[in-house]
C-alpha cells in the first residue's frame, strides 16, 4: 500500500504541475508537490517522514534552487529543477541555525547561512566571501518550465534495490577519534581511520599499539581544534601526524599520493603484513567501493571542490544501488563540526548518504605480507 501510495503521490507531482520562477527578492513558496517529491524520496530510502518539515536553500547565485527535508533524525537535500536526491543522512546540517537567516548549499558538505559580512561555512565555521559549489550540481540554473515532467518521474521512480555497509561499523569506524583536520591533510584523516578498522577486523599488525584511534568521548565538543585533539584523542592525532609528517600524505593529497604514503608506512610501522592501496578516476567504469564493501573492506572516496574543500578525501563504508542505475555512497564526513548534528548519538559520525556523482577518485585497499 505504500509503495502504491508513492506511485499516486509522483504521478500527481509530475504531470500539470508547474514550479514558478522565483527571484532572490522574492518570499519563495514552497509548493505541496514539491514537499511530496521531499516525502517520496525519503521513503524511497526507508527514512523517517513524520513530522516532516521543508526549508528553501539557495545556490550562489541567490537562487531557491534546492529544498531540505528534515525529520527528527534524518534530512534529505533535493534539487528543486530535477527532484533529484543530491544527500541525504541523519541529523539536519542545518540544525540550531537561525530561522530568519537564508541558507545556502553548495554541495556535499557545502552548507552556509547568510550573516552581515558573508557566508558562515556551518562545517568549518569560517566566514566565506563566496558559497562554494561543486561540480556535480547545476551551477546557477534558475527554476524554469523547461525540465520535463519524465525526468522528475524517473527520479521519483528510483528505488533502492540493495544497500550493504561494512561490518561492525559503528564499533570500529564510525565511533572512533581522528586527527584534526586544519591544514587540508584531510586524506591523512580517512587514511588513519580505514588502517585502523584493518588492523581491529584483520590484522593487530597494521596499526601500532600507541597509535590505535580512542573512542569518541561522549562530550565531543563543537569546537574541537587541534589541541582539543591532542590532549583528549592523542593516539589518533599521533596517528594522523605520522601520516602527514613521516608518510608525507601532506595537503590535498589523492591518487598516487596515497599509494605512495603507504609504502613507508607499511615497511616502517606495521608488523609482519603491508596495506596496498589502488584507484581509478569516478568516470571510468569500476567497482571499486563497491567490490570493497562486499569484501568486508573500507573503501576511500575523493571529490573535487571548485572551492572549498579541494580533493577533500573520505572513508566510504556502504552503499546503495538505485533501480535507476545510480550509487549512493554512506561515507565518514572527517570533521567533528558535523558531529554535533547527529540527533541519534554524539558518540560517534551521523550516517550522510552522497551521490556517486559527487566524487572523482575511487580507492581499494588490499592486506598482504
Amino acid at each position: 500500500m505504500k509503495k502504491f501510495l508513492s506511485f499516486v503521490v509522483m504521478i500527481a507531482i509530475c504531470f500539470g504541475i508547474l514550479i514558478p520562477t522565483a527571484n532572490a527578492a522574492e518570499d519563495v513558496i514552497i509548493l505541496n508537490p514539491e514537499i511530496q517529491a521531499i516525502r517520496v524520496l525519503m521513503e524511497n530510502r526507508d527514512m523517517d517522514v513524520d513530522d516532516l518539515m521543508t526549508e528553501v536553500l539557495y545556490d550562489q547565485n541567490d537562487m531557491p534552487s534546492f529544498l531540505l527535508g528534515y525529520t527528527e533524525n534524518n534530512y534529505l537535500i533535493m534539487n528543486r529543477n530535477l527532484y533529484k536526491c543530491l544527500e541525504s543522512g541523519e541529523g539536519n546540517p542545518y540544525l540550531g541555525t537561525d530561522n530568519s537567516s537564508r541558507k545556502y548549499y553548495g554541495g556535499l558538505l557545502q552548507y552556509y547561512v547568510g550573516v552581515d559580512k558573508g557566508f558562515q561555512n556551518l562545517v568549518s565555521n569560517a566566514t566565506e566571501e563566496e558559497v562554494r559549489t561543486t561540480d556535480y550540481i547545476a551551477e546557477g540554473t534558475p527554476l524554469t518550465y523547461a525540465i520535463s515532467s519524465d525526468t522528475r518521474q524517473a527520479n521519483l521512480l528510483a528505488t533502492v534495490e540493495s544497500s550493504k555497509y561494512l561490518p561492525y561499523y559503528s564499533t570500529r569506524l564510525t565511533n572512533k577519534a581522528f586527527g584534526f583536520n586544519d591544514d587540508n591533510t584531510c586524506t591523512a584523516v580517512a587514511v588513519s581511520l580505514i588502517l585502523n578498522y584493518l588492523d581491529i577486523t584483520y590484522n593487530d599488525g597494521i596499526v601500532p599499539d600507541n597509535l590505535e584511534l580512542e573512542n569518541l568521548s561522549e562530550d565531543v565538543t563543537s569546537d574541537a581544534n587541534s589541541s582539543y585533539v591532542k590532549n583528549t584523542y592523542p593516539n589518533a592525532y599521533a596517528l594522523h601526524r605520522t601520516l602527514v609528517d613521516n608518510c608525507h600524505l601532506g595537503p590535498v593529497s589523492y591518487a598516487d599520493a596515497v599509494v605512495r604514503a603507504a609504502q613507508p608506512f607499511s615497511s616502517q610501522y606495521m608488523n609482519n603484513v603491508r596495506v596496498s592501496v589502488t584507484w581509478n578516476l569516478a568516470e571510468i567504469p569500476n567497482n571499486n567501493v563497491l567490490t570493497s564493501i562486499d569484501n568486508k573492506m573500507p573503501s576511500m572516496v575523493t571529490y573535487t571542490f571548485f572551492g572549498g574543500y579541494q580533493f577533500h578525501s573520505m572513508p566510504a563504508y556502504g552503499y546503495r544501488l538505485l533501480s535507476d542505475g545510480s550509487k549512493e555512497y554512506l561515507v565518514h564526513t572527517g570533521w567533528y563540526s558535523t558531529i554535533r548534528n547527529n540527533t541519534v548519538s554524539k558518540q560517534r559520525m551521523p550516517l550522510v548518504w552522497a551521490s556517486e556523482e559527487a566524487f572523482t577518485y575511487l580507492y581499494k585497499f588490499s592486506i598482504g605480507t
